[in-house]
């Protein structure tokens, strides 16, 4: 974040001419051109003179800032949080743009601030600013983001979809917020901090996920090879149902309401059935046309056990290759593979389509329709939320009321139609997913689920009002699929075994990296423990860091074969060494810390480095 030396002292202004209002209306509308009209079509409010001769102004008859020394009371406020770690900084309301300024020109440094996100409600008050303020180059610095007037109910996808670029989601044990007590008057900023907070948890969730469960989708993919081989791919049906309607069915306990509607529309629009979905319509005598799953448990085994090929003839299997091998095995029916969108598939380079799903078949469903063309993508069962502490509907295999989901724990939620519901921690995950696709969903996606938790940016109406508005032309889904289909020829696997050997060898360098960086750390422990002079430290820092420098090259084998396993224990660790700062007396302590757990770090990285060569040794030969 850009520093200035010079003592902050915002640039006073006689209120015509307005010096500062061109440059700053072309910084702005240069990097904010979605914001741009939306500011300039507001009316500025009247500056009010201070004792100090800074403006402030009048919101609802009270002062924003302090009457006589605005700037003196955004000083004593920042300074007194005495923040010493604070990579990440959420602002609550820009204001004037005292406190914002303030902050980067003063603190930041200090504070170790990497990233700020502006979050301003009243875009009134940024037109003010803009007349009288120098603010070109703060709306320029790339490190800084303004989000403006933002509907509360987007705040969450908004947020979670700038956490995720350029890895600031690292910063998730080392943020804070920064705010003017004026601005925390408004309900709204209550809503940024409970989003932020959602988001932060939604991203250590989604990009720190479990090491095991990583191991175990990279060796089942590993096993599924063959099976990756000899079946097509969701590629080959890519946007070939533009047009036509998708039913998405889902096993929350609304399902139970309206799946009788299912049966007479199945020439009419896809139905995609989440897994635990299709038991409950086989019993029904209803065939769907494509089943969705992607979980890596042996319980999916349980929910095709026993389905006949008759039952599922015509009924596609759509699942992600890191679930089991037993689960292709155990389904009588035809298969179609589907990417998720993780690295490890692009090391095969086996093109079969890769898809942005995120945590539930549900979610799966929904990311299919949308790659497949459908519109309207309508909903059903997606209810993400309890009915009466039911967390699935009647019929379903693992049972109505599933310890895993009630064992967790319990919150509320918006509900559809208003008022709020009960959920469970997995199922807002799932809710949050399902926030984030609809944000940039170019289609019109209708939540016929008929009760449950709101999904932001859904149209809600009965199934059988969608029915009559959507779902009347005659389309023949499963001729489209089979069309889509039709002249695939299984892949002989050339190049596997070249890759696979090539990996084994790198895996094997990097290997050899992690162990000598152990013992680099090994080797200076005894000094690190001790008193150490800064001169010293940088000699030991780089003897140490050097080893995981040579980690982070661009080698195919690293980026897209291994980073999935080791990602979610790589980000906790960077998440503790980005926290230190905050929990250290000094920059030394600190900085002896971190080299400290380097010792744990390059051994974990080996053992995680190791089971992934025996996997791919014991495996990926690319027979088909």
């Amino acid at each position: 974040m850009a520093q200035h030396k010079h003592q902050f002292q915002p640039k006073p202004q006689p209120v015509n001419p307005y010096p500062f209002y061109k440059s700053n209306k072309e910084a702005f509308r240069k990097r904010y051109p979605q914001y741009f009209d939306m500011v300039m079509n507001t009316e500025p409010y009247p500056l009010e003179k201070t004792k100090t001769n800074l403006p402030n102004v009048k919101l609802n008859g009270r002062d924003y800032y302090d009457a006589e020394n605005p700037l003196g009371m955004v000083e004593q406020t920042l300074r007194s949080n005495d923040l010493r770690l604070a990579r990440l900084v959420v602002c609550l309301g820009f204001g004037l743009g005292y406190d914002p300024l303030f902050y980067t020109e003063q603190i930041s440094q200090t504070a170790n601030t990497e990233w700020m996100l502006v979050i301003e409600k009243d875009p009134a008050l940024i037109h003010t600013a803009m007349k009288f303020m120098d603010l070109h180059s703060f709306f320029g610095q790339p490190r800084i983001t303004l989000m403006i007037n933002v509907p509360e109910d987007k705040l969450f996808p908004k947020i979670a979809e700038w956490l995720g670029l350029e890895n600031r989601y690292y910063n998730a044990r080392a943020y804070e917020y920064i705010y003017n007590m004026s601005a925390m008057e408004e309900s709204y900023y209550g809503t940024v901090i409970k989003a932020m907070s959602d988001a932060i948890g939604y991203a250590v969730s989604n990009y720190g996920n479990c090491v095991e469960d990583s191991m175990i989708g990279t060796e089942n993919m590993f096993k599924n090879i063959p099976t990756i081989l000899n079946n097509p791919g969701v590629n080959l049906l890519k946007d070939k149902f533009k047009g036509i309607p998708a039913v998405v069915v889902a096993t929350g306990p609304s399902l139970d309401k309206n799946k009788h509607l299912l049966k007479g529309i199945e020439d009419k629009a896809l139905i995609i059935s989440c897994d635990a979905s299709l038991k409950i319509l086989s019993k029904m005598e209803h065939k769907p046309h494509l089943v969705a799953t992607l979980e890596r448990e042996m319980a999916i085994v349980q929910l095709f056990e026993g389905l006949t090929a008759e039952q599922v003839e015509d009924v596609y299997l759509m699942a992600c290759p890191v679930v089991y091998p037993e689960v292709y095995e155990s389904y009588p029916g035809k298969n179609i593979i589907v990417y998720r969108k993780f690295d490890h598939f692009k090391w095969l380079k086996i093109e079969r389509g890769m898809l942005d799903i995120k945590y539930s078949s549900g979610n799966m469903s929904f990311k299919i329709a949308e790659y497949l063309g459908c519109d309207p993508i309508i909903l059903i069962g997606q209810d993400l939320a309890l009915a009466a502490g039911k967390t699935n509907a009647d019929g379903t295999t693992l049972g109505t009321e599933q310890e895993s989901y009630l064992n967790e724990e319990h919150m509320m939620v918006p509900a559809n139609g208003g008022g709020m519901i009960e959920t469970v921690h997995s199922l807002k995950l799932f809710l949050n997913a399902y926030n984030l696709d609809i944000q940039s969903h170019k289609g019109k996606c209708i939540n016929a689920t008929e009760g449950g938790a709101l999904i932001t940016g859904t149209e809600l109406m009965t199934f059988q009002e969608a029915i009559d508005k959507y779902i009347q032309k005659v389309t023949n889904p499963i001729d489209i699929i089979k069309k889509g289909l039709e002249g695939f020829t299984p892949d002989s696997g050339e190049g596997i075994k070249e890759r696979k050997e090539h990996a084994i060898v790198e895996l094997e360098r990097m290997i050899s990296v992690c162990q000598d960086g152990y013992e680099a750390v090994m080797g200076h422990k005894e000094e690190l423990v001790g008193e150490v002079t800064e001169e010293r430290m940088q000699k030991i820092k780089y003897d140490i860091l050097h080893h995981e420098e040579l980690l982070q090259t661009d080698d195919e084998v690293r980026q897209k074969l291994f980073a999935h396993v080791g990602q979610s224990y790589f980000l906790n660790f960077k998440l503790e060494i980005r926290n230190l700062p905050g929990k250290c007396k000094s920059t030394m302590e600190a900085t002896t810390k971190a080299m400290l757990m380097h010792e744990e770090y390059y051994t974990t990285m080996q053992g995680i480095m190791r089971v992934v060569l025996k996997m791919l040794k014991e495996n990926a030969d690319g027979k088909a």
